[in-house]
């Protein structure tokens, strides 16, 4: 996969772009393990404001301080994305969805960050390691719960919730992977959008 500047390319990101990790820590490392692949955290990338690109995530292990709270926070948060690449031990990548973002997906957006700001990282690690094994081995999740909510799960929320997907199951079903070209096909886009190139984003 190319790799580029992401200086270069910070102004065509988008809102619902998916910000993938590849991470080299041990919890990383497990991820990654358990899900098969060479990803092991998923984000969506939003406008915080007009002029400051961010990442909206959850998980445990950010050496960054959340925008809204002002704080290092563990579970949902929204990063200054030029610094989580800068302070992140690992590889990251930047996955395009190509279409307009409408008035009303923005504003759909807006409010389903709103609405999750600080829930906590899922608790539940029967529930993350099923939606490992949902593929490979036909296992069904458990019932969805956006009370804690986990990477993957939090970034097919967003995109739902924005109109941009079909309706392809729960949203804890869903590992990193299946928001990469991996595993092509499993996210289905909408009429009029379609899944950009990844490129590998470095400062």
């Amino acid at each position: 996969m190319p790799t580029v500047k992401y200086s270069e390319v910070r102004d065509k990101i988008d809102v619902g772009d998916i910000i993938l990790f590849s991470g080299t820590g041990r919890v990383s490392r497990l991820i990654k393990l358990f899900t098969m692949s060479k990803w092991s955290h998923v984000g969506t990338a939003i406008w915080y404001t007009d002029d400051m690109l961010a990442i909206f995530e959850s998980t445990t292990l950010s050496k960054v301080k959340d925008l809204e709270s002002g704080r290092r926070e563990q579970g949902v948060q929204t990063i200054n994305l030029s610094t989580r690449i800068q302070n992140y031990e690992g590889k990251i990548a930047w996955y395009p969805i190509l279409g307009e973002r409408t008035p009303e997906m923005l504003e759909a957006a807006a409010g389903f960050r709103e609405d999750m700001r600080g829930k906590p990282y899922e608790k539940s690690k029967v529930e993350f390691v099923l939606s490992s094994l949902d593929r490979p081995l036909g296992i069904g999740n458990l019932p969805e719960n956006l009370e804690t909510i986990f990477c993957s799960e939090l970034s097919a929320a967003m995109l739902r919730t924005m109109g941009l997907l079909w309706e392809v199951g729960p949203n804890n079903k869903f590992t990193p992977e299946d928001l990469s070209p991996d595993r092509d096909g499993t996210m289905v886009l909408k009429p009029g959008y379609e899944w950009g190139d990844l490129h590998y984003l470095e400062i």
